[in-house]
């Protein structure tokens, strides 16, 4: 096994980084080793510290692009190193109202999308019949997910009533 030496620079290099967890597995392989964080002149102060500074790195990256393109995969990804991580709107260089402001671009742009698909009618040609339909309303289904998060419904966000109630009676939808 490596020495000290060799662990204290791993673990700085992915400090460095932003790589949460390859610090993780540098503890866990250390501690494996029967050495400690400490034994590398790491205290566990410093350590859950990098660990909290990488999360909002990532997080403030994420918040970033969500804002500008309105991506619910970004969005999620940030809501989810908020709450991993304890960060505060400060931290992550907003307030709640921006935040949510950029919640709801995300869930309804998302929403839009599967909204798209529910009403492709060609949906992958290679499906049958009845997987078309089925994956055409599971499509529907996380498009009306989507809005519902953020207090929308798919009309709120420009989806024509008589064509949703088309669509739904298309695929044989009985929940509206």
């Amino acid at each position: 096994m490596p020495g000290e030496a060799v662990w204290r620079s791993f673990f700085e290099l992915a400090r460095s980084g932003n790589d949460a967890f390859l610090m993780d597995l540098i503890r866990q392989k250390v501690s494996a080793g029967g050495l400690s964080l400490a034994d590398l002149g790491v205290s566990e102060a410093e350590y859950l510290q990098a660990i909290h500074d990488c999360f909002l790195h990532a997080a403030r990256r994420l918040f970033a692009s969500a804002k500008t393109k309105a991506d619910f995969a970004c969005f999620a990804g940030c809501d989810d190193y908020v709450g991993t991580a304890s960060l505060t709107m400060a931290e992550l260089g907003t307030d709640a109202e921006e935040y949510e402001r950029v919640r709801a671009a995300s869930y309804s742009e998302s929403a839009r999308f599967f909204y798209g698909l529910a009403r492709a009618w060609k949906l992958i040609d290679l499906f049958s019949p009845k997987r078309r339909r089925h994956e055409r309303l599971r499509n529907l289904r996380v498009a009306e997910e989507r809005v519902a998060e953020v207090g929308l419904t798919l009309e709120g966000i420009g989806v024509d009533r008589r064509d949703l109630q088309r669509l739904r009676s298309t695929l044989g939808d009985e929940s509206a």
